[in-house]
């Protein structure tokens, strides 16, 4: 009789671990759920702050509630269009190579110190500008779009 209590505690014992085990894989399963749902609840609510943050700039919505934040953003707007431009600025006075023979030249050389050969420069053109009206950065007039915060021309 001892051996049948045996077994029959064995089977209890059993069922409980494959009752215990399906329970982590439905608790396991459940949190990788919340997860995911929580994961695509910020991204919609990233979204929804970047359209509302549009329509702010493009003064479509005007809210006093939300002007500090959008002030903040303008900012960093500007420094990133700010650092980008001067960026840009580095990597045009960085040498180049000659197209004859291969060799860096500086910027601004009228000829390559190497074989002589003449370097094209390139002309800048001068474009009239104007100031953003909302960021007040210099724009090229014929933009339809600012280049620094994104609002439109008119």
């Amino acid at each position: 009789m001892q051996q049948v209590a045996n077994k029959t505690e064995q089977r209890r014992y059993a069922a409980l671990k494959t009752v215990e085990v399906h329970s982590d894989q439905e608790a396991g399963q459940l949190e990788k759920t919340v997860d995911k749902l929580r994961t695509e609840r910020q991204h919609l609510i990233f979204r929804m702050g970047d359209k509302m943050h549009r329509e702010l700039r493009l003064q479509r919505v005007i809210n006093p509630d939300f002007a500090e934040y959008s002030e903040a953003i303008l900012d960093i707007d500007k420094k990133i269009y700010k650092l980008g431009k001067e960026q840009a600025m580095r990597l045009e006075a960085e040498q180049t190579s000659c197209q004859q023979c291969g060799s860096k030249i500086l910027n601004g050389s009228k000829f390559c110190g190497s074989c002589g050969t003449p370097v094209q420069q390139l002309k800048k053109t001068i474009e009239e500008t104007r100031d953003c009206r909302y960021c007040a950065e210099t724009v090229p007039a014929s933009a339809q779009f600012c280049p620094c915060c994104g609002s439109t021309r008119e």
